[in-house]
């Protein structure tokens, strides 16, 4: 970038930090104005700033007459007269007229296009400093909202995850073991809460996974998916891939980046109230097959996964939605 650049580019931040400190100026001297006229009379300010505002509603209507009114002194005296006699009716031309006299009413009409020019100047530049203010408190409240909404917020993964533990316990499963609770966002399953007494494997996936792969995948078509007795891994890892894939759309990609490398799995989709799927919860090991496996099938749909369908929809408001935020543009 050449030295003439940089030097534009300096001057004109300058400029424009000079113009934005006058404007800011002008607003205080209004400001000071309002207040001083609230004091003067109840709410004074207010009614004269609500009532400017509303006035420049017609200031369209006001540009035409001042056009009008100028291009009026620009014709002849010949033209002028025409123009009265031919748009003033006669009562109200002839009582100008003799009050005001033919030599003084081009003088009269340019005094009223000049006060109405100016009212258009000063009123426009008056309410912009006002909208401009509006909008700056506008903005500061809508902040403030923001901020204590997001203070009120739940943090849902740290709730699933402890009500996880709970279902964890009772089936009495451990640091072999890990339940993960998905959310479909966007296509896409999202972890949402997960426990293991192994601390490397209760991590949050960095990656969301497609609808249409997985076992997860499967269960949210079919109501559940289970399978056991997978190759292990640490032995014949590419037995444990080709498996996988088999029973699965995954790439092997995917599967590489997969920290925890179970052996045996049991997907349900869990439903609310309307029947609608909201999740799935899975369960899985890295021995070959998962410990009360038919307790789990036979209890879990009694209790917990009512209890979850109610907890997903009584803090559906406080959750993340990856597809509001893309509606939205983020």
């Amino acid at each position: 970038m050449s030295i003439d650049v940089i030097s534009h580019m300096a001057e004109h931040k300058n400029k424009a930090s000079v113009d934005r400190e006058a404007e800011l100026r002008v607003e205080l001297f209004f400001l000071s104005l309002k207040k001083a006229l609230n004091r003067v009379y109840g709410n004074l300010g207010e009614l004269i700033e609500d009532g400017l505002l509303r006035a420049t509603k017609y200031n369209i209507a006001l540009s035409v007459i001042c056009s009008a009114i100028f291009s009026y002194i620009a014709l002849s005296d010949d033209i002028k007269a025409l123009v009265r006699r031919e748009t003033i009716p006669f009562p109200v031309r002839d009582f100008v007229i003799g009050y005001v006299g033919v030599e003084h009413i081009t003088f009269w009409v340019a005094i009223t296009g000049f006060l109405i020019a100016a009212w258009l100047f000063c009123s426009s530049a008056i309410s912009d400093i006002i909208l401009k203010r509006q909008n700056r408190r506008l903005r500061a409240e809508n902040f403030d909202l923001k901020s204590k909404n997001s203070g009120m917020s739940i943090d849902c993964h740290e709730l699933f995850s402890k009500y996880i533990y709970s279902i964890f316990r009772k089936y009495g499963y451990g640091s072999s073991e890990r339940i993960s609770l998905y959310v479909l966002d966007l296509e896409h399953f999202r972890c949402i809460g997960r426990h293991s007494s192994d601390e490397k494997y209760r991590e949050l996936p960095k990656k969301m996974y497609p609808k249409e792969v997985g076992f997860i995948g499967a269960a949210w078509r079919k109501g559940d998916f289970s399978i056991s007795e997978l190759p292990d891994p640490s032995l014949r890892l590419s037995e444990w891939f080709d498996s996988n894939e088999a029973n699965t759309n995954i790439s092997r990609e995917a599967l590489q980046q997969i920290g925890m490398k179970s052996r045996a799995f049991h997907c349900v989709r869990i439903q609310n109230s309307k029947s609608t799927p909201v999740a799935i919860i899975v369960f899985e090991s890295t021995n070959k097959k998962l410990p009360n496996e038919k307790t789990v099938n036979k209890d879990f749909g009694k209790y917990e996964a009512r209890m979850i369908a109610n907890l997903l929809d009584a803090l559906k408001p406080h959750m993340v939605n990856l597809e509001l935020a893309k509606r939205e543009g983020f």
